[in-house]
């Protein structure tokens, strides 16, 4: 105080405060503000790397809530996880990777949060997510939001044969930049089942080739989609119930590895319970499309995917009838109004908006055999804890039906968690008088569950080194069909915007009305690649293998080996081994797909 009584000014610099609060101040600052924080001096260089700070970074900017569970991924102990020579040491990681990805928050690496933000970020940046299904495929770049391709006919935007293509090309990559890229494919839930290892082996190395050689991208990382469906649930281990286009999958996976022989199909999906809603419409005189130029099927689907949600309990309990009693139904007074506008015009729904749910539920009822997908879980949980690779897994049952996740298009409706895990406890108590914990996890908004998972496996930061192949691993068909379980086999994503199975119209389910119902294929691929003026697009038709990742699905699935089939001529692999897929040359020289014209073009673009 001077002695005129004005007060001393006093400063107080940042640098003086107590470090706890200038680590809480600089926690407000985004990672390019820290480093460039970081040069004004030592001092504040040092608090700029405080762990907290990175970790926080990490967590608000690159993973949120999965931080800890990406950290246990990158060493997680998966079928798909092979570390490449040299990469343990590279890393910093131990060479026995860990059991399981799931437990308490992970201790600080060695190298630092800094360290993982980076490497994280790089992998996140220059990796790209695809999620392969037969009538929509979702990709995007892990660090950004996914989008959709229409792979079905009509209207589908790509093939089979192109998708890889239209994929590069909608993300803006040219042919030097994937050179620097990673790629995760999701594998299909078609070839999780025991019974078709062959196929899923020679699959996967036909995928390899094509990507790595063919479209000569860095990396390439493959894992069956029910492991990225708990991926994206921050699990590993669980049963995913897939409402796939013609049929539903339901998948137990132990630790990241798919309980092969526990694998459970229900004969049912998103295109039969499309067409039983059309024909409900049909009856009710509602017509969806009455002014557009959409097709029946097409608006009917629009329509259920507005309008219908499960009933939380057994509607037959409910309604003192069975819901399927169309002539009871349509009559009552009691029902839940729902009203939308369709081309301007109102539409006012009641109780049949709940049937396409109940048949999930009772196929039976609607004259669909088999039993409903809450058998079809407890079936595989059964299964899966009975089988002998399972043998030392403490409390399986209650840990599987602890972890149920939905996925598919179907799996969208709402309250459908809810229902199906009243039926499970019901089911339970009713079987085995057992009053199990069942939780069961809704499918993520847009039906983007599998990528989702894709994305977070992408941000580990042992994800380059620890799950990525830079060349084809020939397919190892030893043993395949000695009757030994093997954990280890991937799996597959059959989504409900998506596959066409012809073979489930045998079942009179009408399927192969679905405007989603995918073709061949082939000739809009053949005639994409003979017109294509794209860099990226002639490295994909002329390269080793294009194509030939189609070829596979389409021969296997002619066979009618998982019921899941195209229908039409393709090599049986029921003789033993995988189907010979046709080089492009010889798909030429034979006039499999496309004019003459393109298939001249591609035997030109071959010499």
């Amino acid at each position: 105080m001077e002695a005129n009584g004005s007060a001393v000014e006093q400063r107080i610099f940042f640098l003086d405060l107590p470090s706890e609060c200038i680590v809480e101040v600089l926690g407000s600052l985004s990672a390019s503000e820290l480093a460039t924080a970081a040069q004004c001096c030592k001092a504040l260089a040092s608090l700029c790397n405080a762990d907290s700070l990175w970790r926080s970074l990490c967590v608000k900017e690159r993973h949120g809530a999965h931080l800890d569970f990406t950290q246990r991924l990158g060493r997680f102990c998966h079928p798909c996880a092979r570390p490449l020579p040299g990469a343990e040491a590279e890393s910093g990681q131990t060479s026995s990777p860990c059991h399981d990805a799931e437990g308490p928050p992970v201790a600080p690496p060695e190298s630092g949060w800094r360290a993982v933000y980076r490497r994280s970020k790089e992998s996140m940046a220059s990796t790209i997510c695809v999620d392969t299904g037969r009538g929509y495929a979702k990709y995007g770049m892990a660090d950004g939001a996914p989008a959709k391709i229409q792979i079905c006919e009509p209207r589908a935007e790509a093939s089979q044969q192109t998708l890889y293509t239209h994929v590069f090309r909608r993300l803006g990559l040219k042919r030097p930049q994937l050179a620097q890229m990673a790629l995760i494919v999701a594998e299909p839930f078609r070839l999780a089942a025991h019974e078709h290892a062959r196929e899923l082996e020679a699959w996967r190395f036909e995928t390899q080739k094509r990507i790595l050689q063919a479209y000569k991208l860095h990396r390439l990382c493959i894992v069956d989609s029910a492991s990225l469906c708990l991926f994206a649930n921050k699990r590993t281990s669980g049963v995913v119930v897939n409402i796939g286009f013609a049929l539903t999958f339901v998948v137990p996976v132990v630790r990241g590895h798919i309980v092969r022989r526990a694998v459970r199909t229900v004969r049912i999906g998103g295109a039969a319970l499309t067409q039983f809603y059309s024909s409900i419409l049909d009856r009710l005189g509602v017509e969806p499309s009455a002014n557009s130029s959409l097709p029946h099927i097409t608006a009917a689907r629009n329509l259920k995917e507005v309008s219908c949600e499960a009933w939380p309990t057994t509607l037959e309990e409910h309604l003192g009838h069975s819901p399927f009693a169309l002539s009871q139904l349509l009559t009552r007074d009691d029902a839940p109004v729902f009203s939308t506008t369709v081309d301007d015009e109102e539409i006012r729904l009641g109780w049949e908006r709940f049937l396409p749910a109940e048949l999930l539920f009772a196929p039976s009822a609607a004259g669909i055999g088999g039993g409903g997908i809450q058998h079809a879980v407890l079936a595989a949980v059964e299964a899966a804890a009975a089988d002998e690779a399972c043998d030392g897994v403490s409390g399986l049952k209650k840990q599987l039906l602890g972890r149920v996740v939905l996925s598919g298009g179907s799996a969208q409706m709402p309250k459908l968690p809810e229902r199906l895990q009243f039926e499970i406890k019901t089911l339970l108590a009713r079987q085995l008088g057992s009053q199990l914990n069942v939780k069961v996890m809704p499918s993520l908004e847009g039906d983007h569950t599998t990528w989702f998972g894709a994305s977070v496996l992408a941000g580990t930061s042992t994800f380059a080194e620890h799950w990525c192949v830079h060349a084809p691993t020939a397919p190892n068909l030893s043993g395949l069909d000695d009757g030994k379980h093997e954990l280890s086999s991937p799996d597959d994503d059959d989504d409900d915007d998506e596959e066409d199975e012809e073979e489930d119209d045998d079942d009179g389910n009408g399927q192969g009305d679905e405007e989603g119902e995918e073709r061949d294929g082939e000739a809009d691929g053949n005639q994409d690649a003979a017109g294509g003026d794209d860099e990226v697009e002639k490295e994909s038709d002329t390269g080793v293998g294009a194509g030939d990742d189609g070829g596979v699905e389409d021969s296997h699935a002619a066979g009618g080996g998982d019921g899941d089939g195209e229908g039409g001529g393709g090599n049986s692999e029921s003789a033993g081994g995988a189907a010979p897929v046709p080089t492009m040359r010889a798909r030429c020289q034979t006039g499999v797909g496309g004019t003459a014209a393109a298939r001249a073009a591609l035997a030109d673009e071959l010499d």
